[in-house]
């Protein structure tokens, strides 16, 4: 039984390699996409300039009077580089960031800070999200996201050492052959991130087929079984795919830790050609 997980492992991987590459790497690029559309297409605001210009404390009360679900360790300020120029407000928590254009003299709130999207970035969106083909490309990509958490749970499977073992497994060794070094850390690297990779997969189904999801929700909450509205932790974990409302040093981790499944593929891809192609070919 072994055996044959592991063959199932290694061949849906191999088919798997570089749709997982495609996805990785368009998503760790959409994590910072307001921060490229602020870059890239600034809006247009002025402001006239008054005879007294809001500190930041009353920037902030003007701020709080216009969205009241955020407190004041919620909000940043970023000064405006011209006097002309608007403030920008930053506004996050409970998994919602907004980012808006403030009249640094009467308090006035203006404008979303991101004046347009780019073509390039909407694309790169669109591919990340349904391949850029619509709904049929949306249910490619949950499908895609089913065979990629067979391959995570495949994985598990075929890497658990024994508890003896485990903690050997869970590491590096680099005194080894580059050979037993890539084996190494593949399973290394899929340990440390098979709970962030099932988090990714499980809100990509999600995002494909949203209604099974809602209904057991829904039944979980006519029961009262839950503590908290199920729809809300939905809403928290769907959040948590994106990374972009949490801050920009979350962005930056998640944005990061979102290639680390790249490095799994081609891990798995080098061990795969020297135990099965060299081997083969010798």
């Amino acid at each position: 039984m072994r055996r044959a997980i592991f063959q199932v492992h290694l061949w849906s991987g191999i088919a798997l390699s570089l749709y997982i590459l495609a996805i990785c790497v368009s998503g760790s690029a959409i994590v910072f996409r307001r921060d490229l559309d602020k870059t890239l297409c600034p809006p247009k605001v002025s402001v006239q300039v008054g005879p007294h210009r809001l500190s930041t404390a009353e920037l902030t009360a003007k701020a709080l009077e216009r969205y009241r679900r955020f407190d004041p360790s919620q909000i940043k300020i970023r000064s405006a580089r011209a006097l002309n120029a608007p403030v920008e407000i930053l506004f996050s928590g409970r998994g919602v960031q907004l980012d808006r254009l403030f009249d640094p003299y009467t308090g006035e709130d203006l404008a979303d800070a991101i004046g347009c999207e780019p073509p390039f970035v909407t694309t790169l969106a669109a591919f990340h999200d349904h391949l850029g083909v619509g709904q049929t490309g949306l249910l490619v990509n949950g499908l895609g996201a089913l065979a990629v958490t067979l391959l995570v749970v495949s994985g598990a499977i075929v890497w658990w050492p024994g508890k003896r073992h485990l903690w050997h497994a869970m590491t590096v060794r680099t005194n080894v052959s580059a050979h037993r070094l890539m084996r190494e850390l593949h399973g290394a690297l899929g340990f440390w991130l098979v709970l962030l990779v099932l988090l990714w997969t499980l809100t990509g189904v999600y995002f494909a087929f949203p209604r099974p999801f809602n209904a057991l929700a829904d039944d979980i909450d006519a029961a009262g079984v839950a503590p908290l509205s199920v729809d809300d932790a939905i809403a928290a974990i769907v959040r948590l795919h994106f990374g972009r409302a949490f801050g920009q040093g979350i962005e930056v981790l998640w944005a990061v830790l979102g290639l680390l499944p790249a490095a799994l593929v081609v891990t798995g891809v080098i061990t795969w050609w020297h135990r099965v192609v060299r081997k083969r070919t010798r």
